[in-house]
């Protein structure tokens, strides 16, 4: 009798799985699993700050723990998230940032903290692998859910509009907390998850000045601003080009190519490049970063290779 003979099936399987997993969460917020919830609010209290600083208005920063709903809340006063910055978030396959590229003592470094968030509270769950996280901007509420099709072992994520008056501006971020067994009997907590939130809002006041935070746990805690118009950089201030090496100033070229080629309008000027850094916003040149081609085609500018040379070398 003949031997049976095995073929092989060769399967394709998504990766973006990969960063609904503990492992993978704890390489990118680079804490062990009992302090995500610092470095999540961490990153969301720098975001509301750098949003709230893109106006000419004080920053507020709202603080939010609730134990028996097990949700935590930030909430800011800037000029509210732009849907399509949500909506773009929600793909894995790409990173949406606009602190990428830009070398800049900014806030928030962390660059994919959307995707970490929404994938959080999924971790979270255990076996019964459902997230959520609630945005609410610009009048409506935001309802991110995630679950895995276990066929194709890939996330799901679904985005449900849901009209909110209440939101009429800044930023509202809600993350419902799984419910997790496990308990860490020597913090003083009712839920240990949460533990050290009041420090970090008592830290960010002490070294923003400029801005009021609020911390609500039952009773309300404020920290009000102690210098409202503290002079420092903000997001919205050109960047110096001092800051930049060679091969940074190459990346962040390159990066304003690859976006120009997927808009209607197509390459940018070189003005509208030098206006991006200190020093140079009243440069009166309109010549087009696509030298030596076509003021609307963004490849005129690639050196042999298909690459921009890179300045040094």
């Amino acid at each position: 009798m003949a031997n049976a003979i095995l073929t092989r099936t060769t399967f394709r399987t998504s990766r973006t799985l990969e960063f609904f997993s503990e492992r993978e969460l704890t390489m990118q917020l680079g804490v062990s699993r009992d302090r995500w919830a610092l470095a999540m609010l961490k990153e969301l209290v720098d975001n509301a700050l750098d949003a709230a600083e893109q106006t000419d208005r004080p920053p507020v920063v709202t603080i939010t723990e609730d134990d028996e709903a097990h949700t935590l809340t930030v909430q800011d006063n800037g000029p509210g998230l732009p849907v399509a910055t949500l909506e773009q978030s929600l793909d894995y396959t790409v990173r949406v940032s606009d602190k990428a590229y830009y070398v800049s003592p900014s806030r928030g470094q962390l660059g994919n903290a959307f995707k970490c968030l929404w994938a959080l509270p999924y971790v979270l769950s255990g076996y019964r692998q459902h997230g959520q996280v609630d945005v609410c901007t610009h009048g409506m509420r935001y309802e991110v859910r995630v679950r895995v099709d276990q066929i194709a072992q890939a996330p799901v994520l679904t985005l449900t509009p849901v009209p909110d008056p209440k939101v009429k501006s800044g930023t509202t971020v809600t993350i419902h907390w799984p419910q997790v067994a496990s308990y860490r009997s020597e913090t003083p907590d009712a839920y240990f998850y949460f533990s050290g939130a009041r420090e970090l809002v008592q830290h960010y006041a002490l070294l923003n000045p400029h801005a009021t935070f609020a911390y609500q746990n039952g009773a309300a805690v404020e920290y009000p601003a102690r210098d409202p118009a503290w002079p420092k950089w903000t997001p919205k201030a050109p960047t110096s080009p001092h800051w930049y090496t060679p091969q940074q100033f190459h990346a962040l070229l390159c990066a304003f190519l690859n976006t120009d080629r997927q808009t209607a309008a197509g390459a940018r000027l070189l003005s509208d490049v030098l206006a991006e850094f200190d020093g140079f916003a009243g440069s009166a040149a309109r010549c087009p970063a696509t030298a030596g081609s076509h003021p609307r085609h963004p490849g005129g500018a690639r050196g042999r290779g298909g690459d921009l040379p890179v300045p040094g070398r």
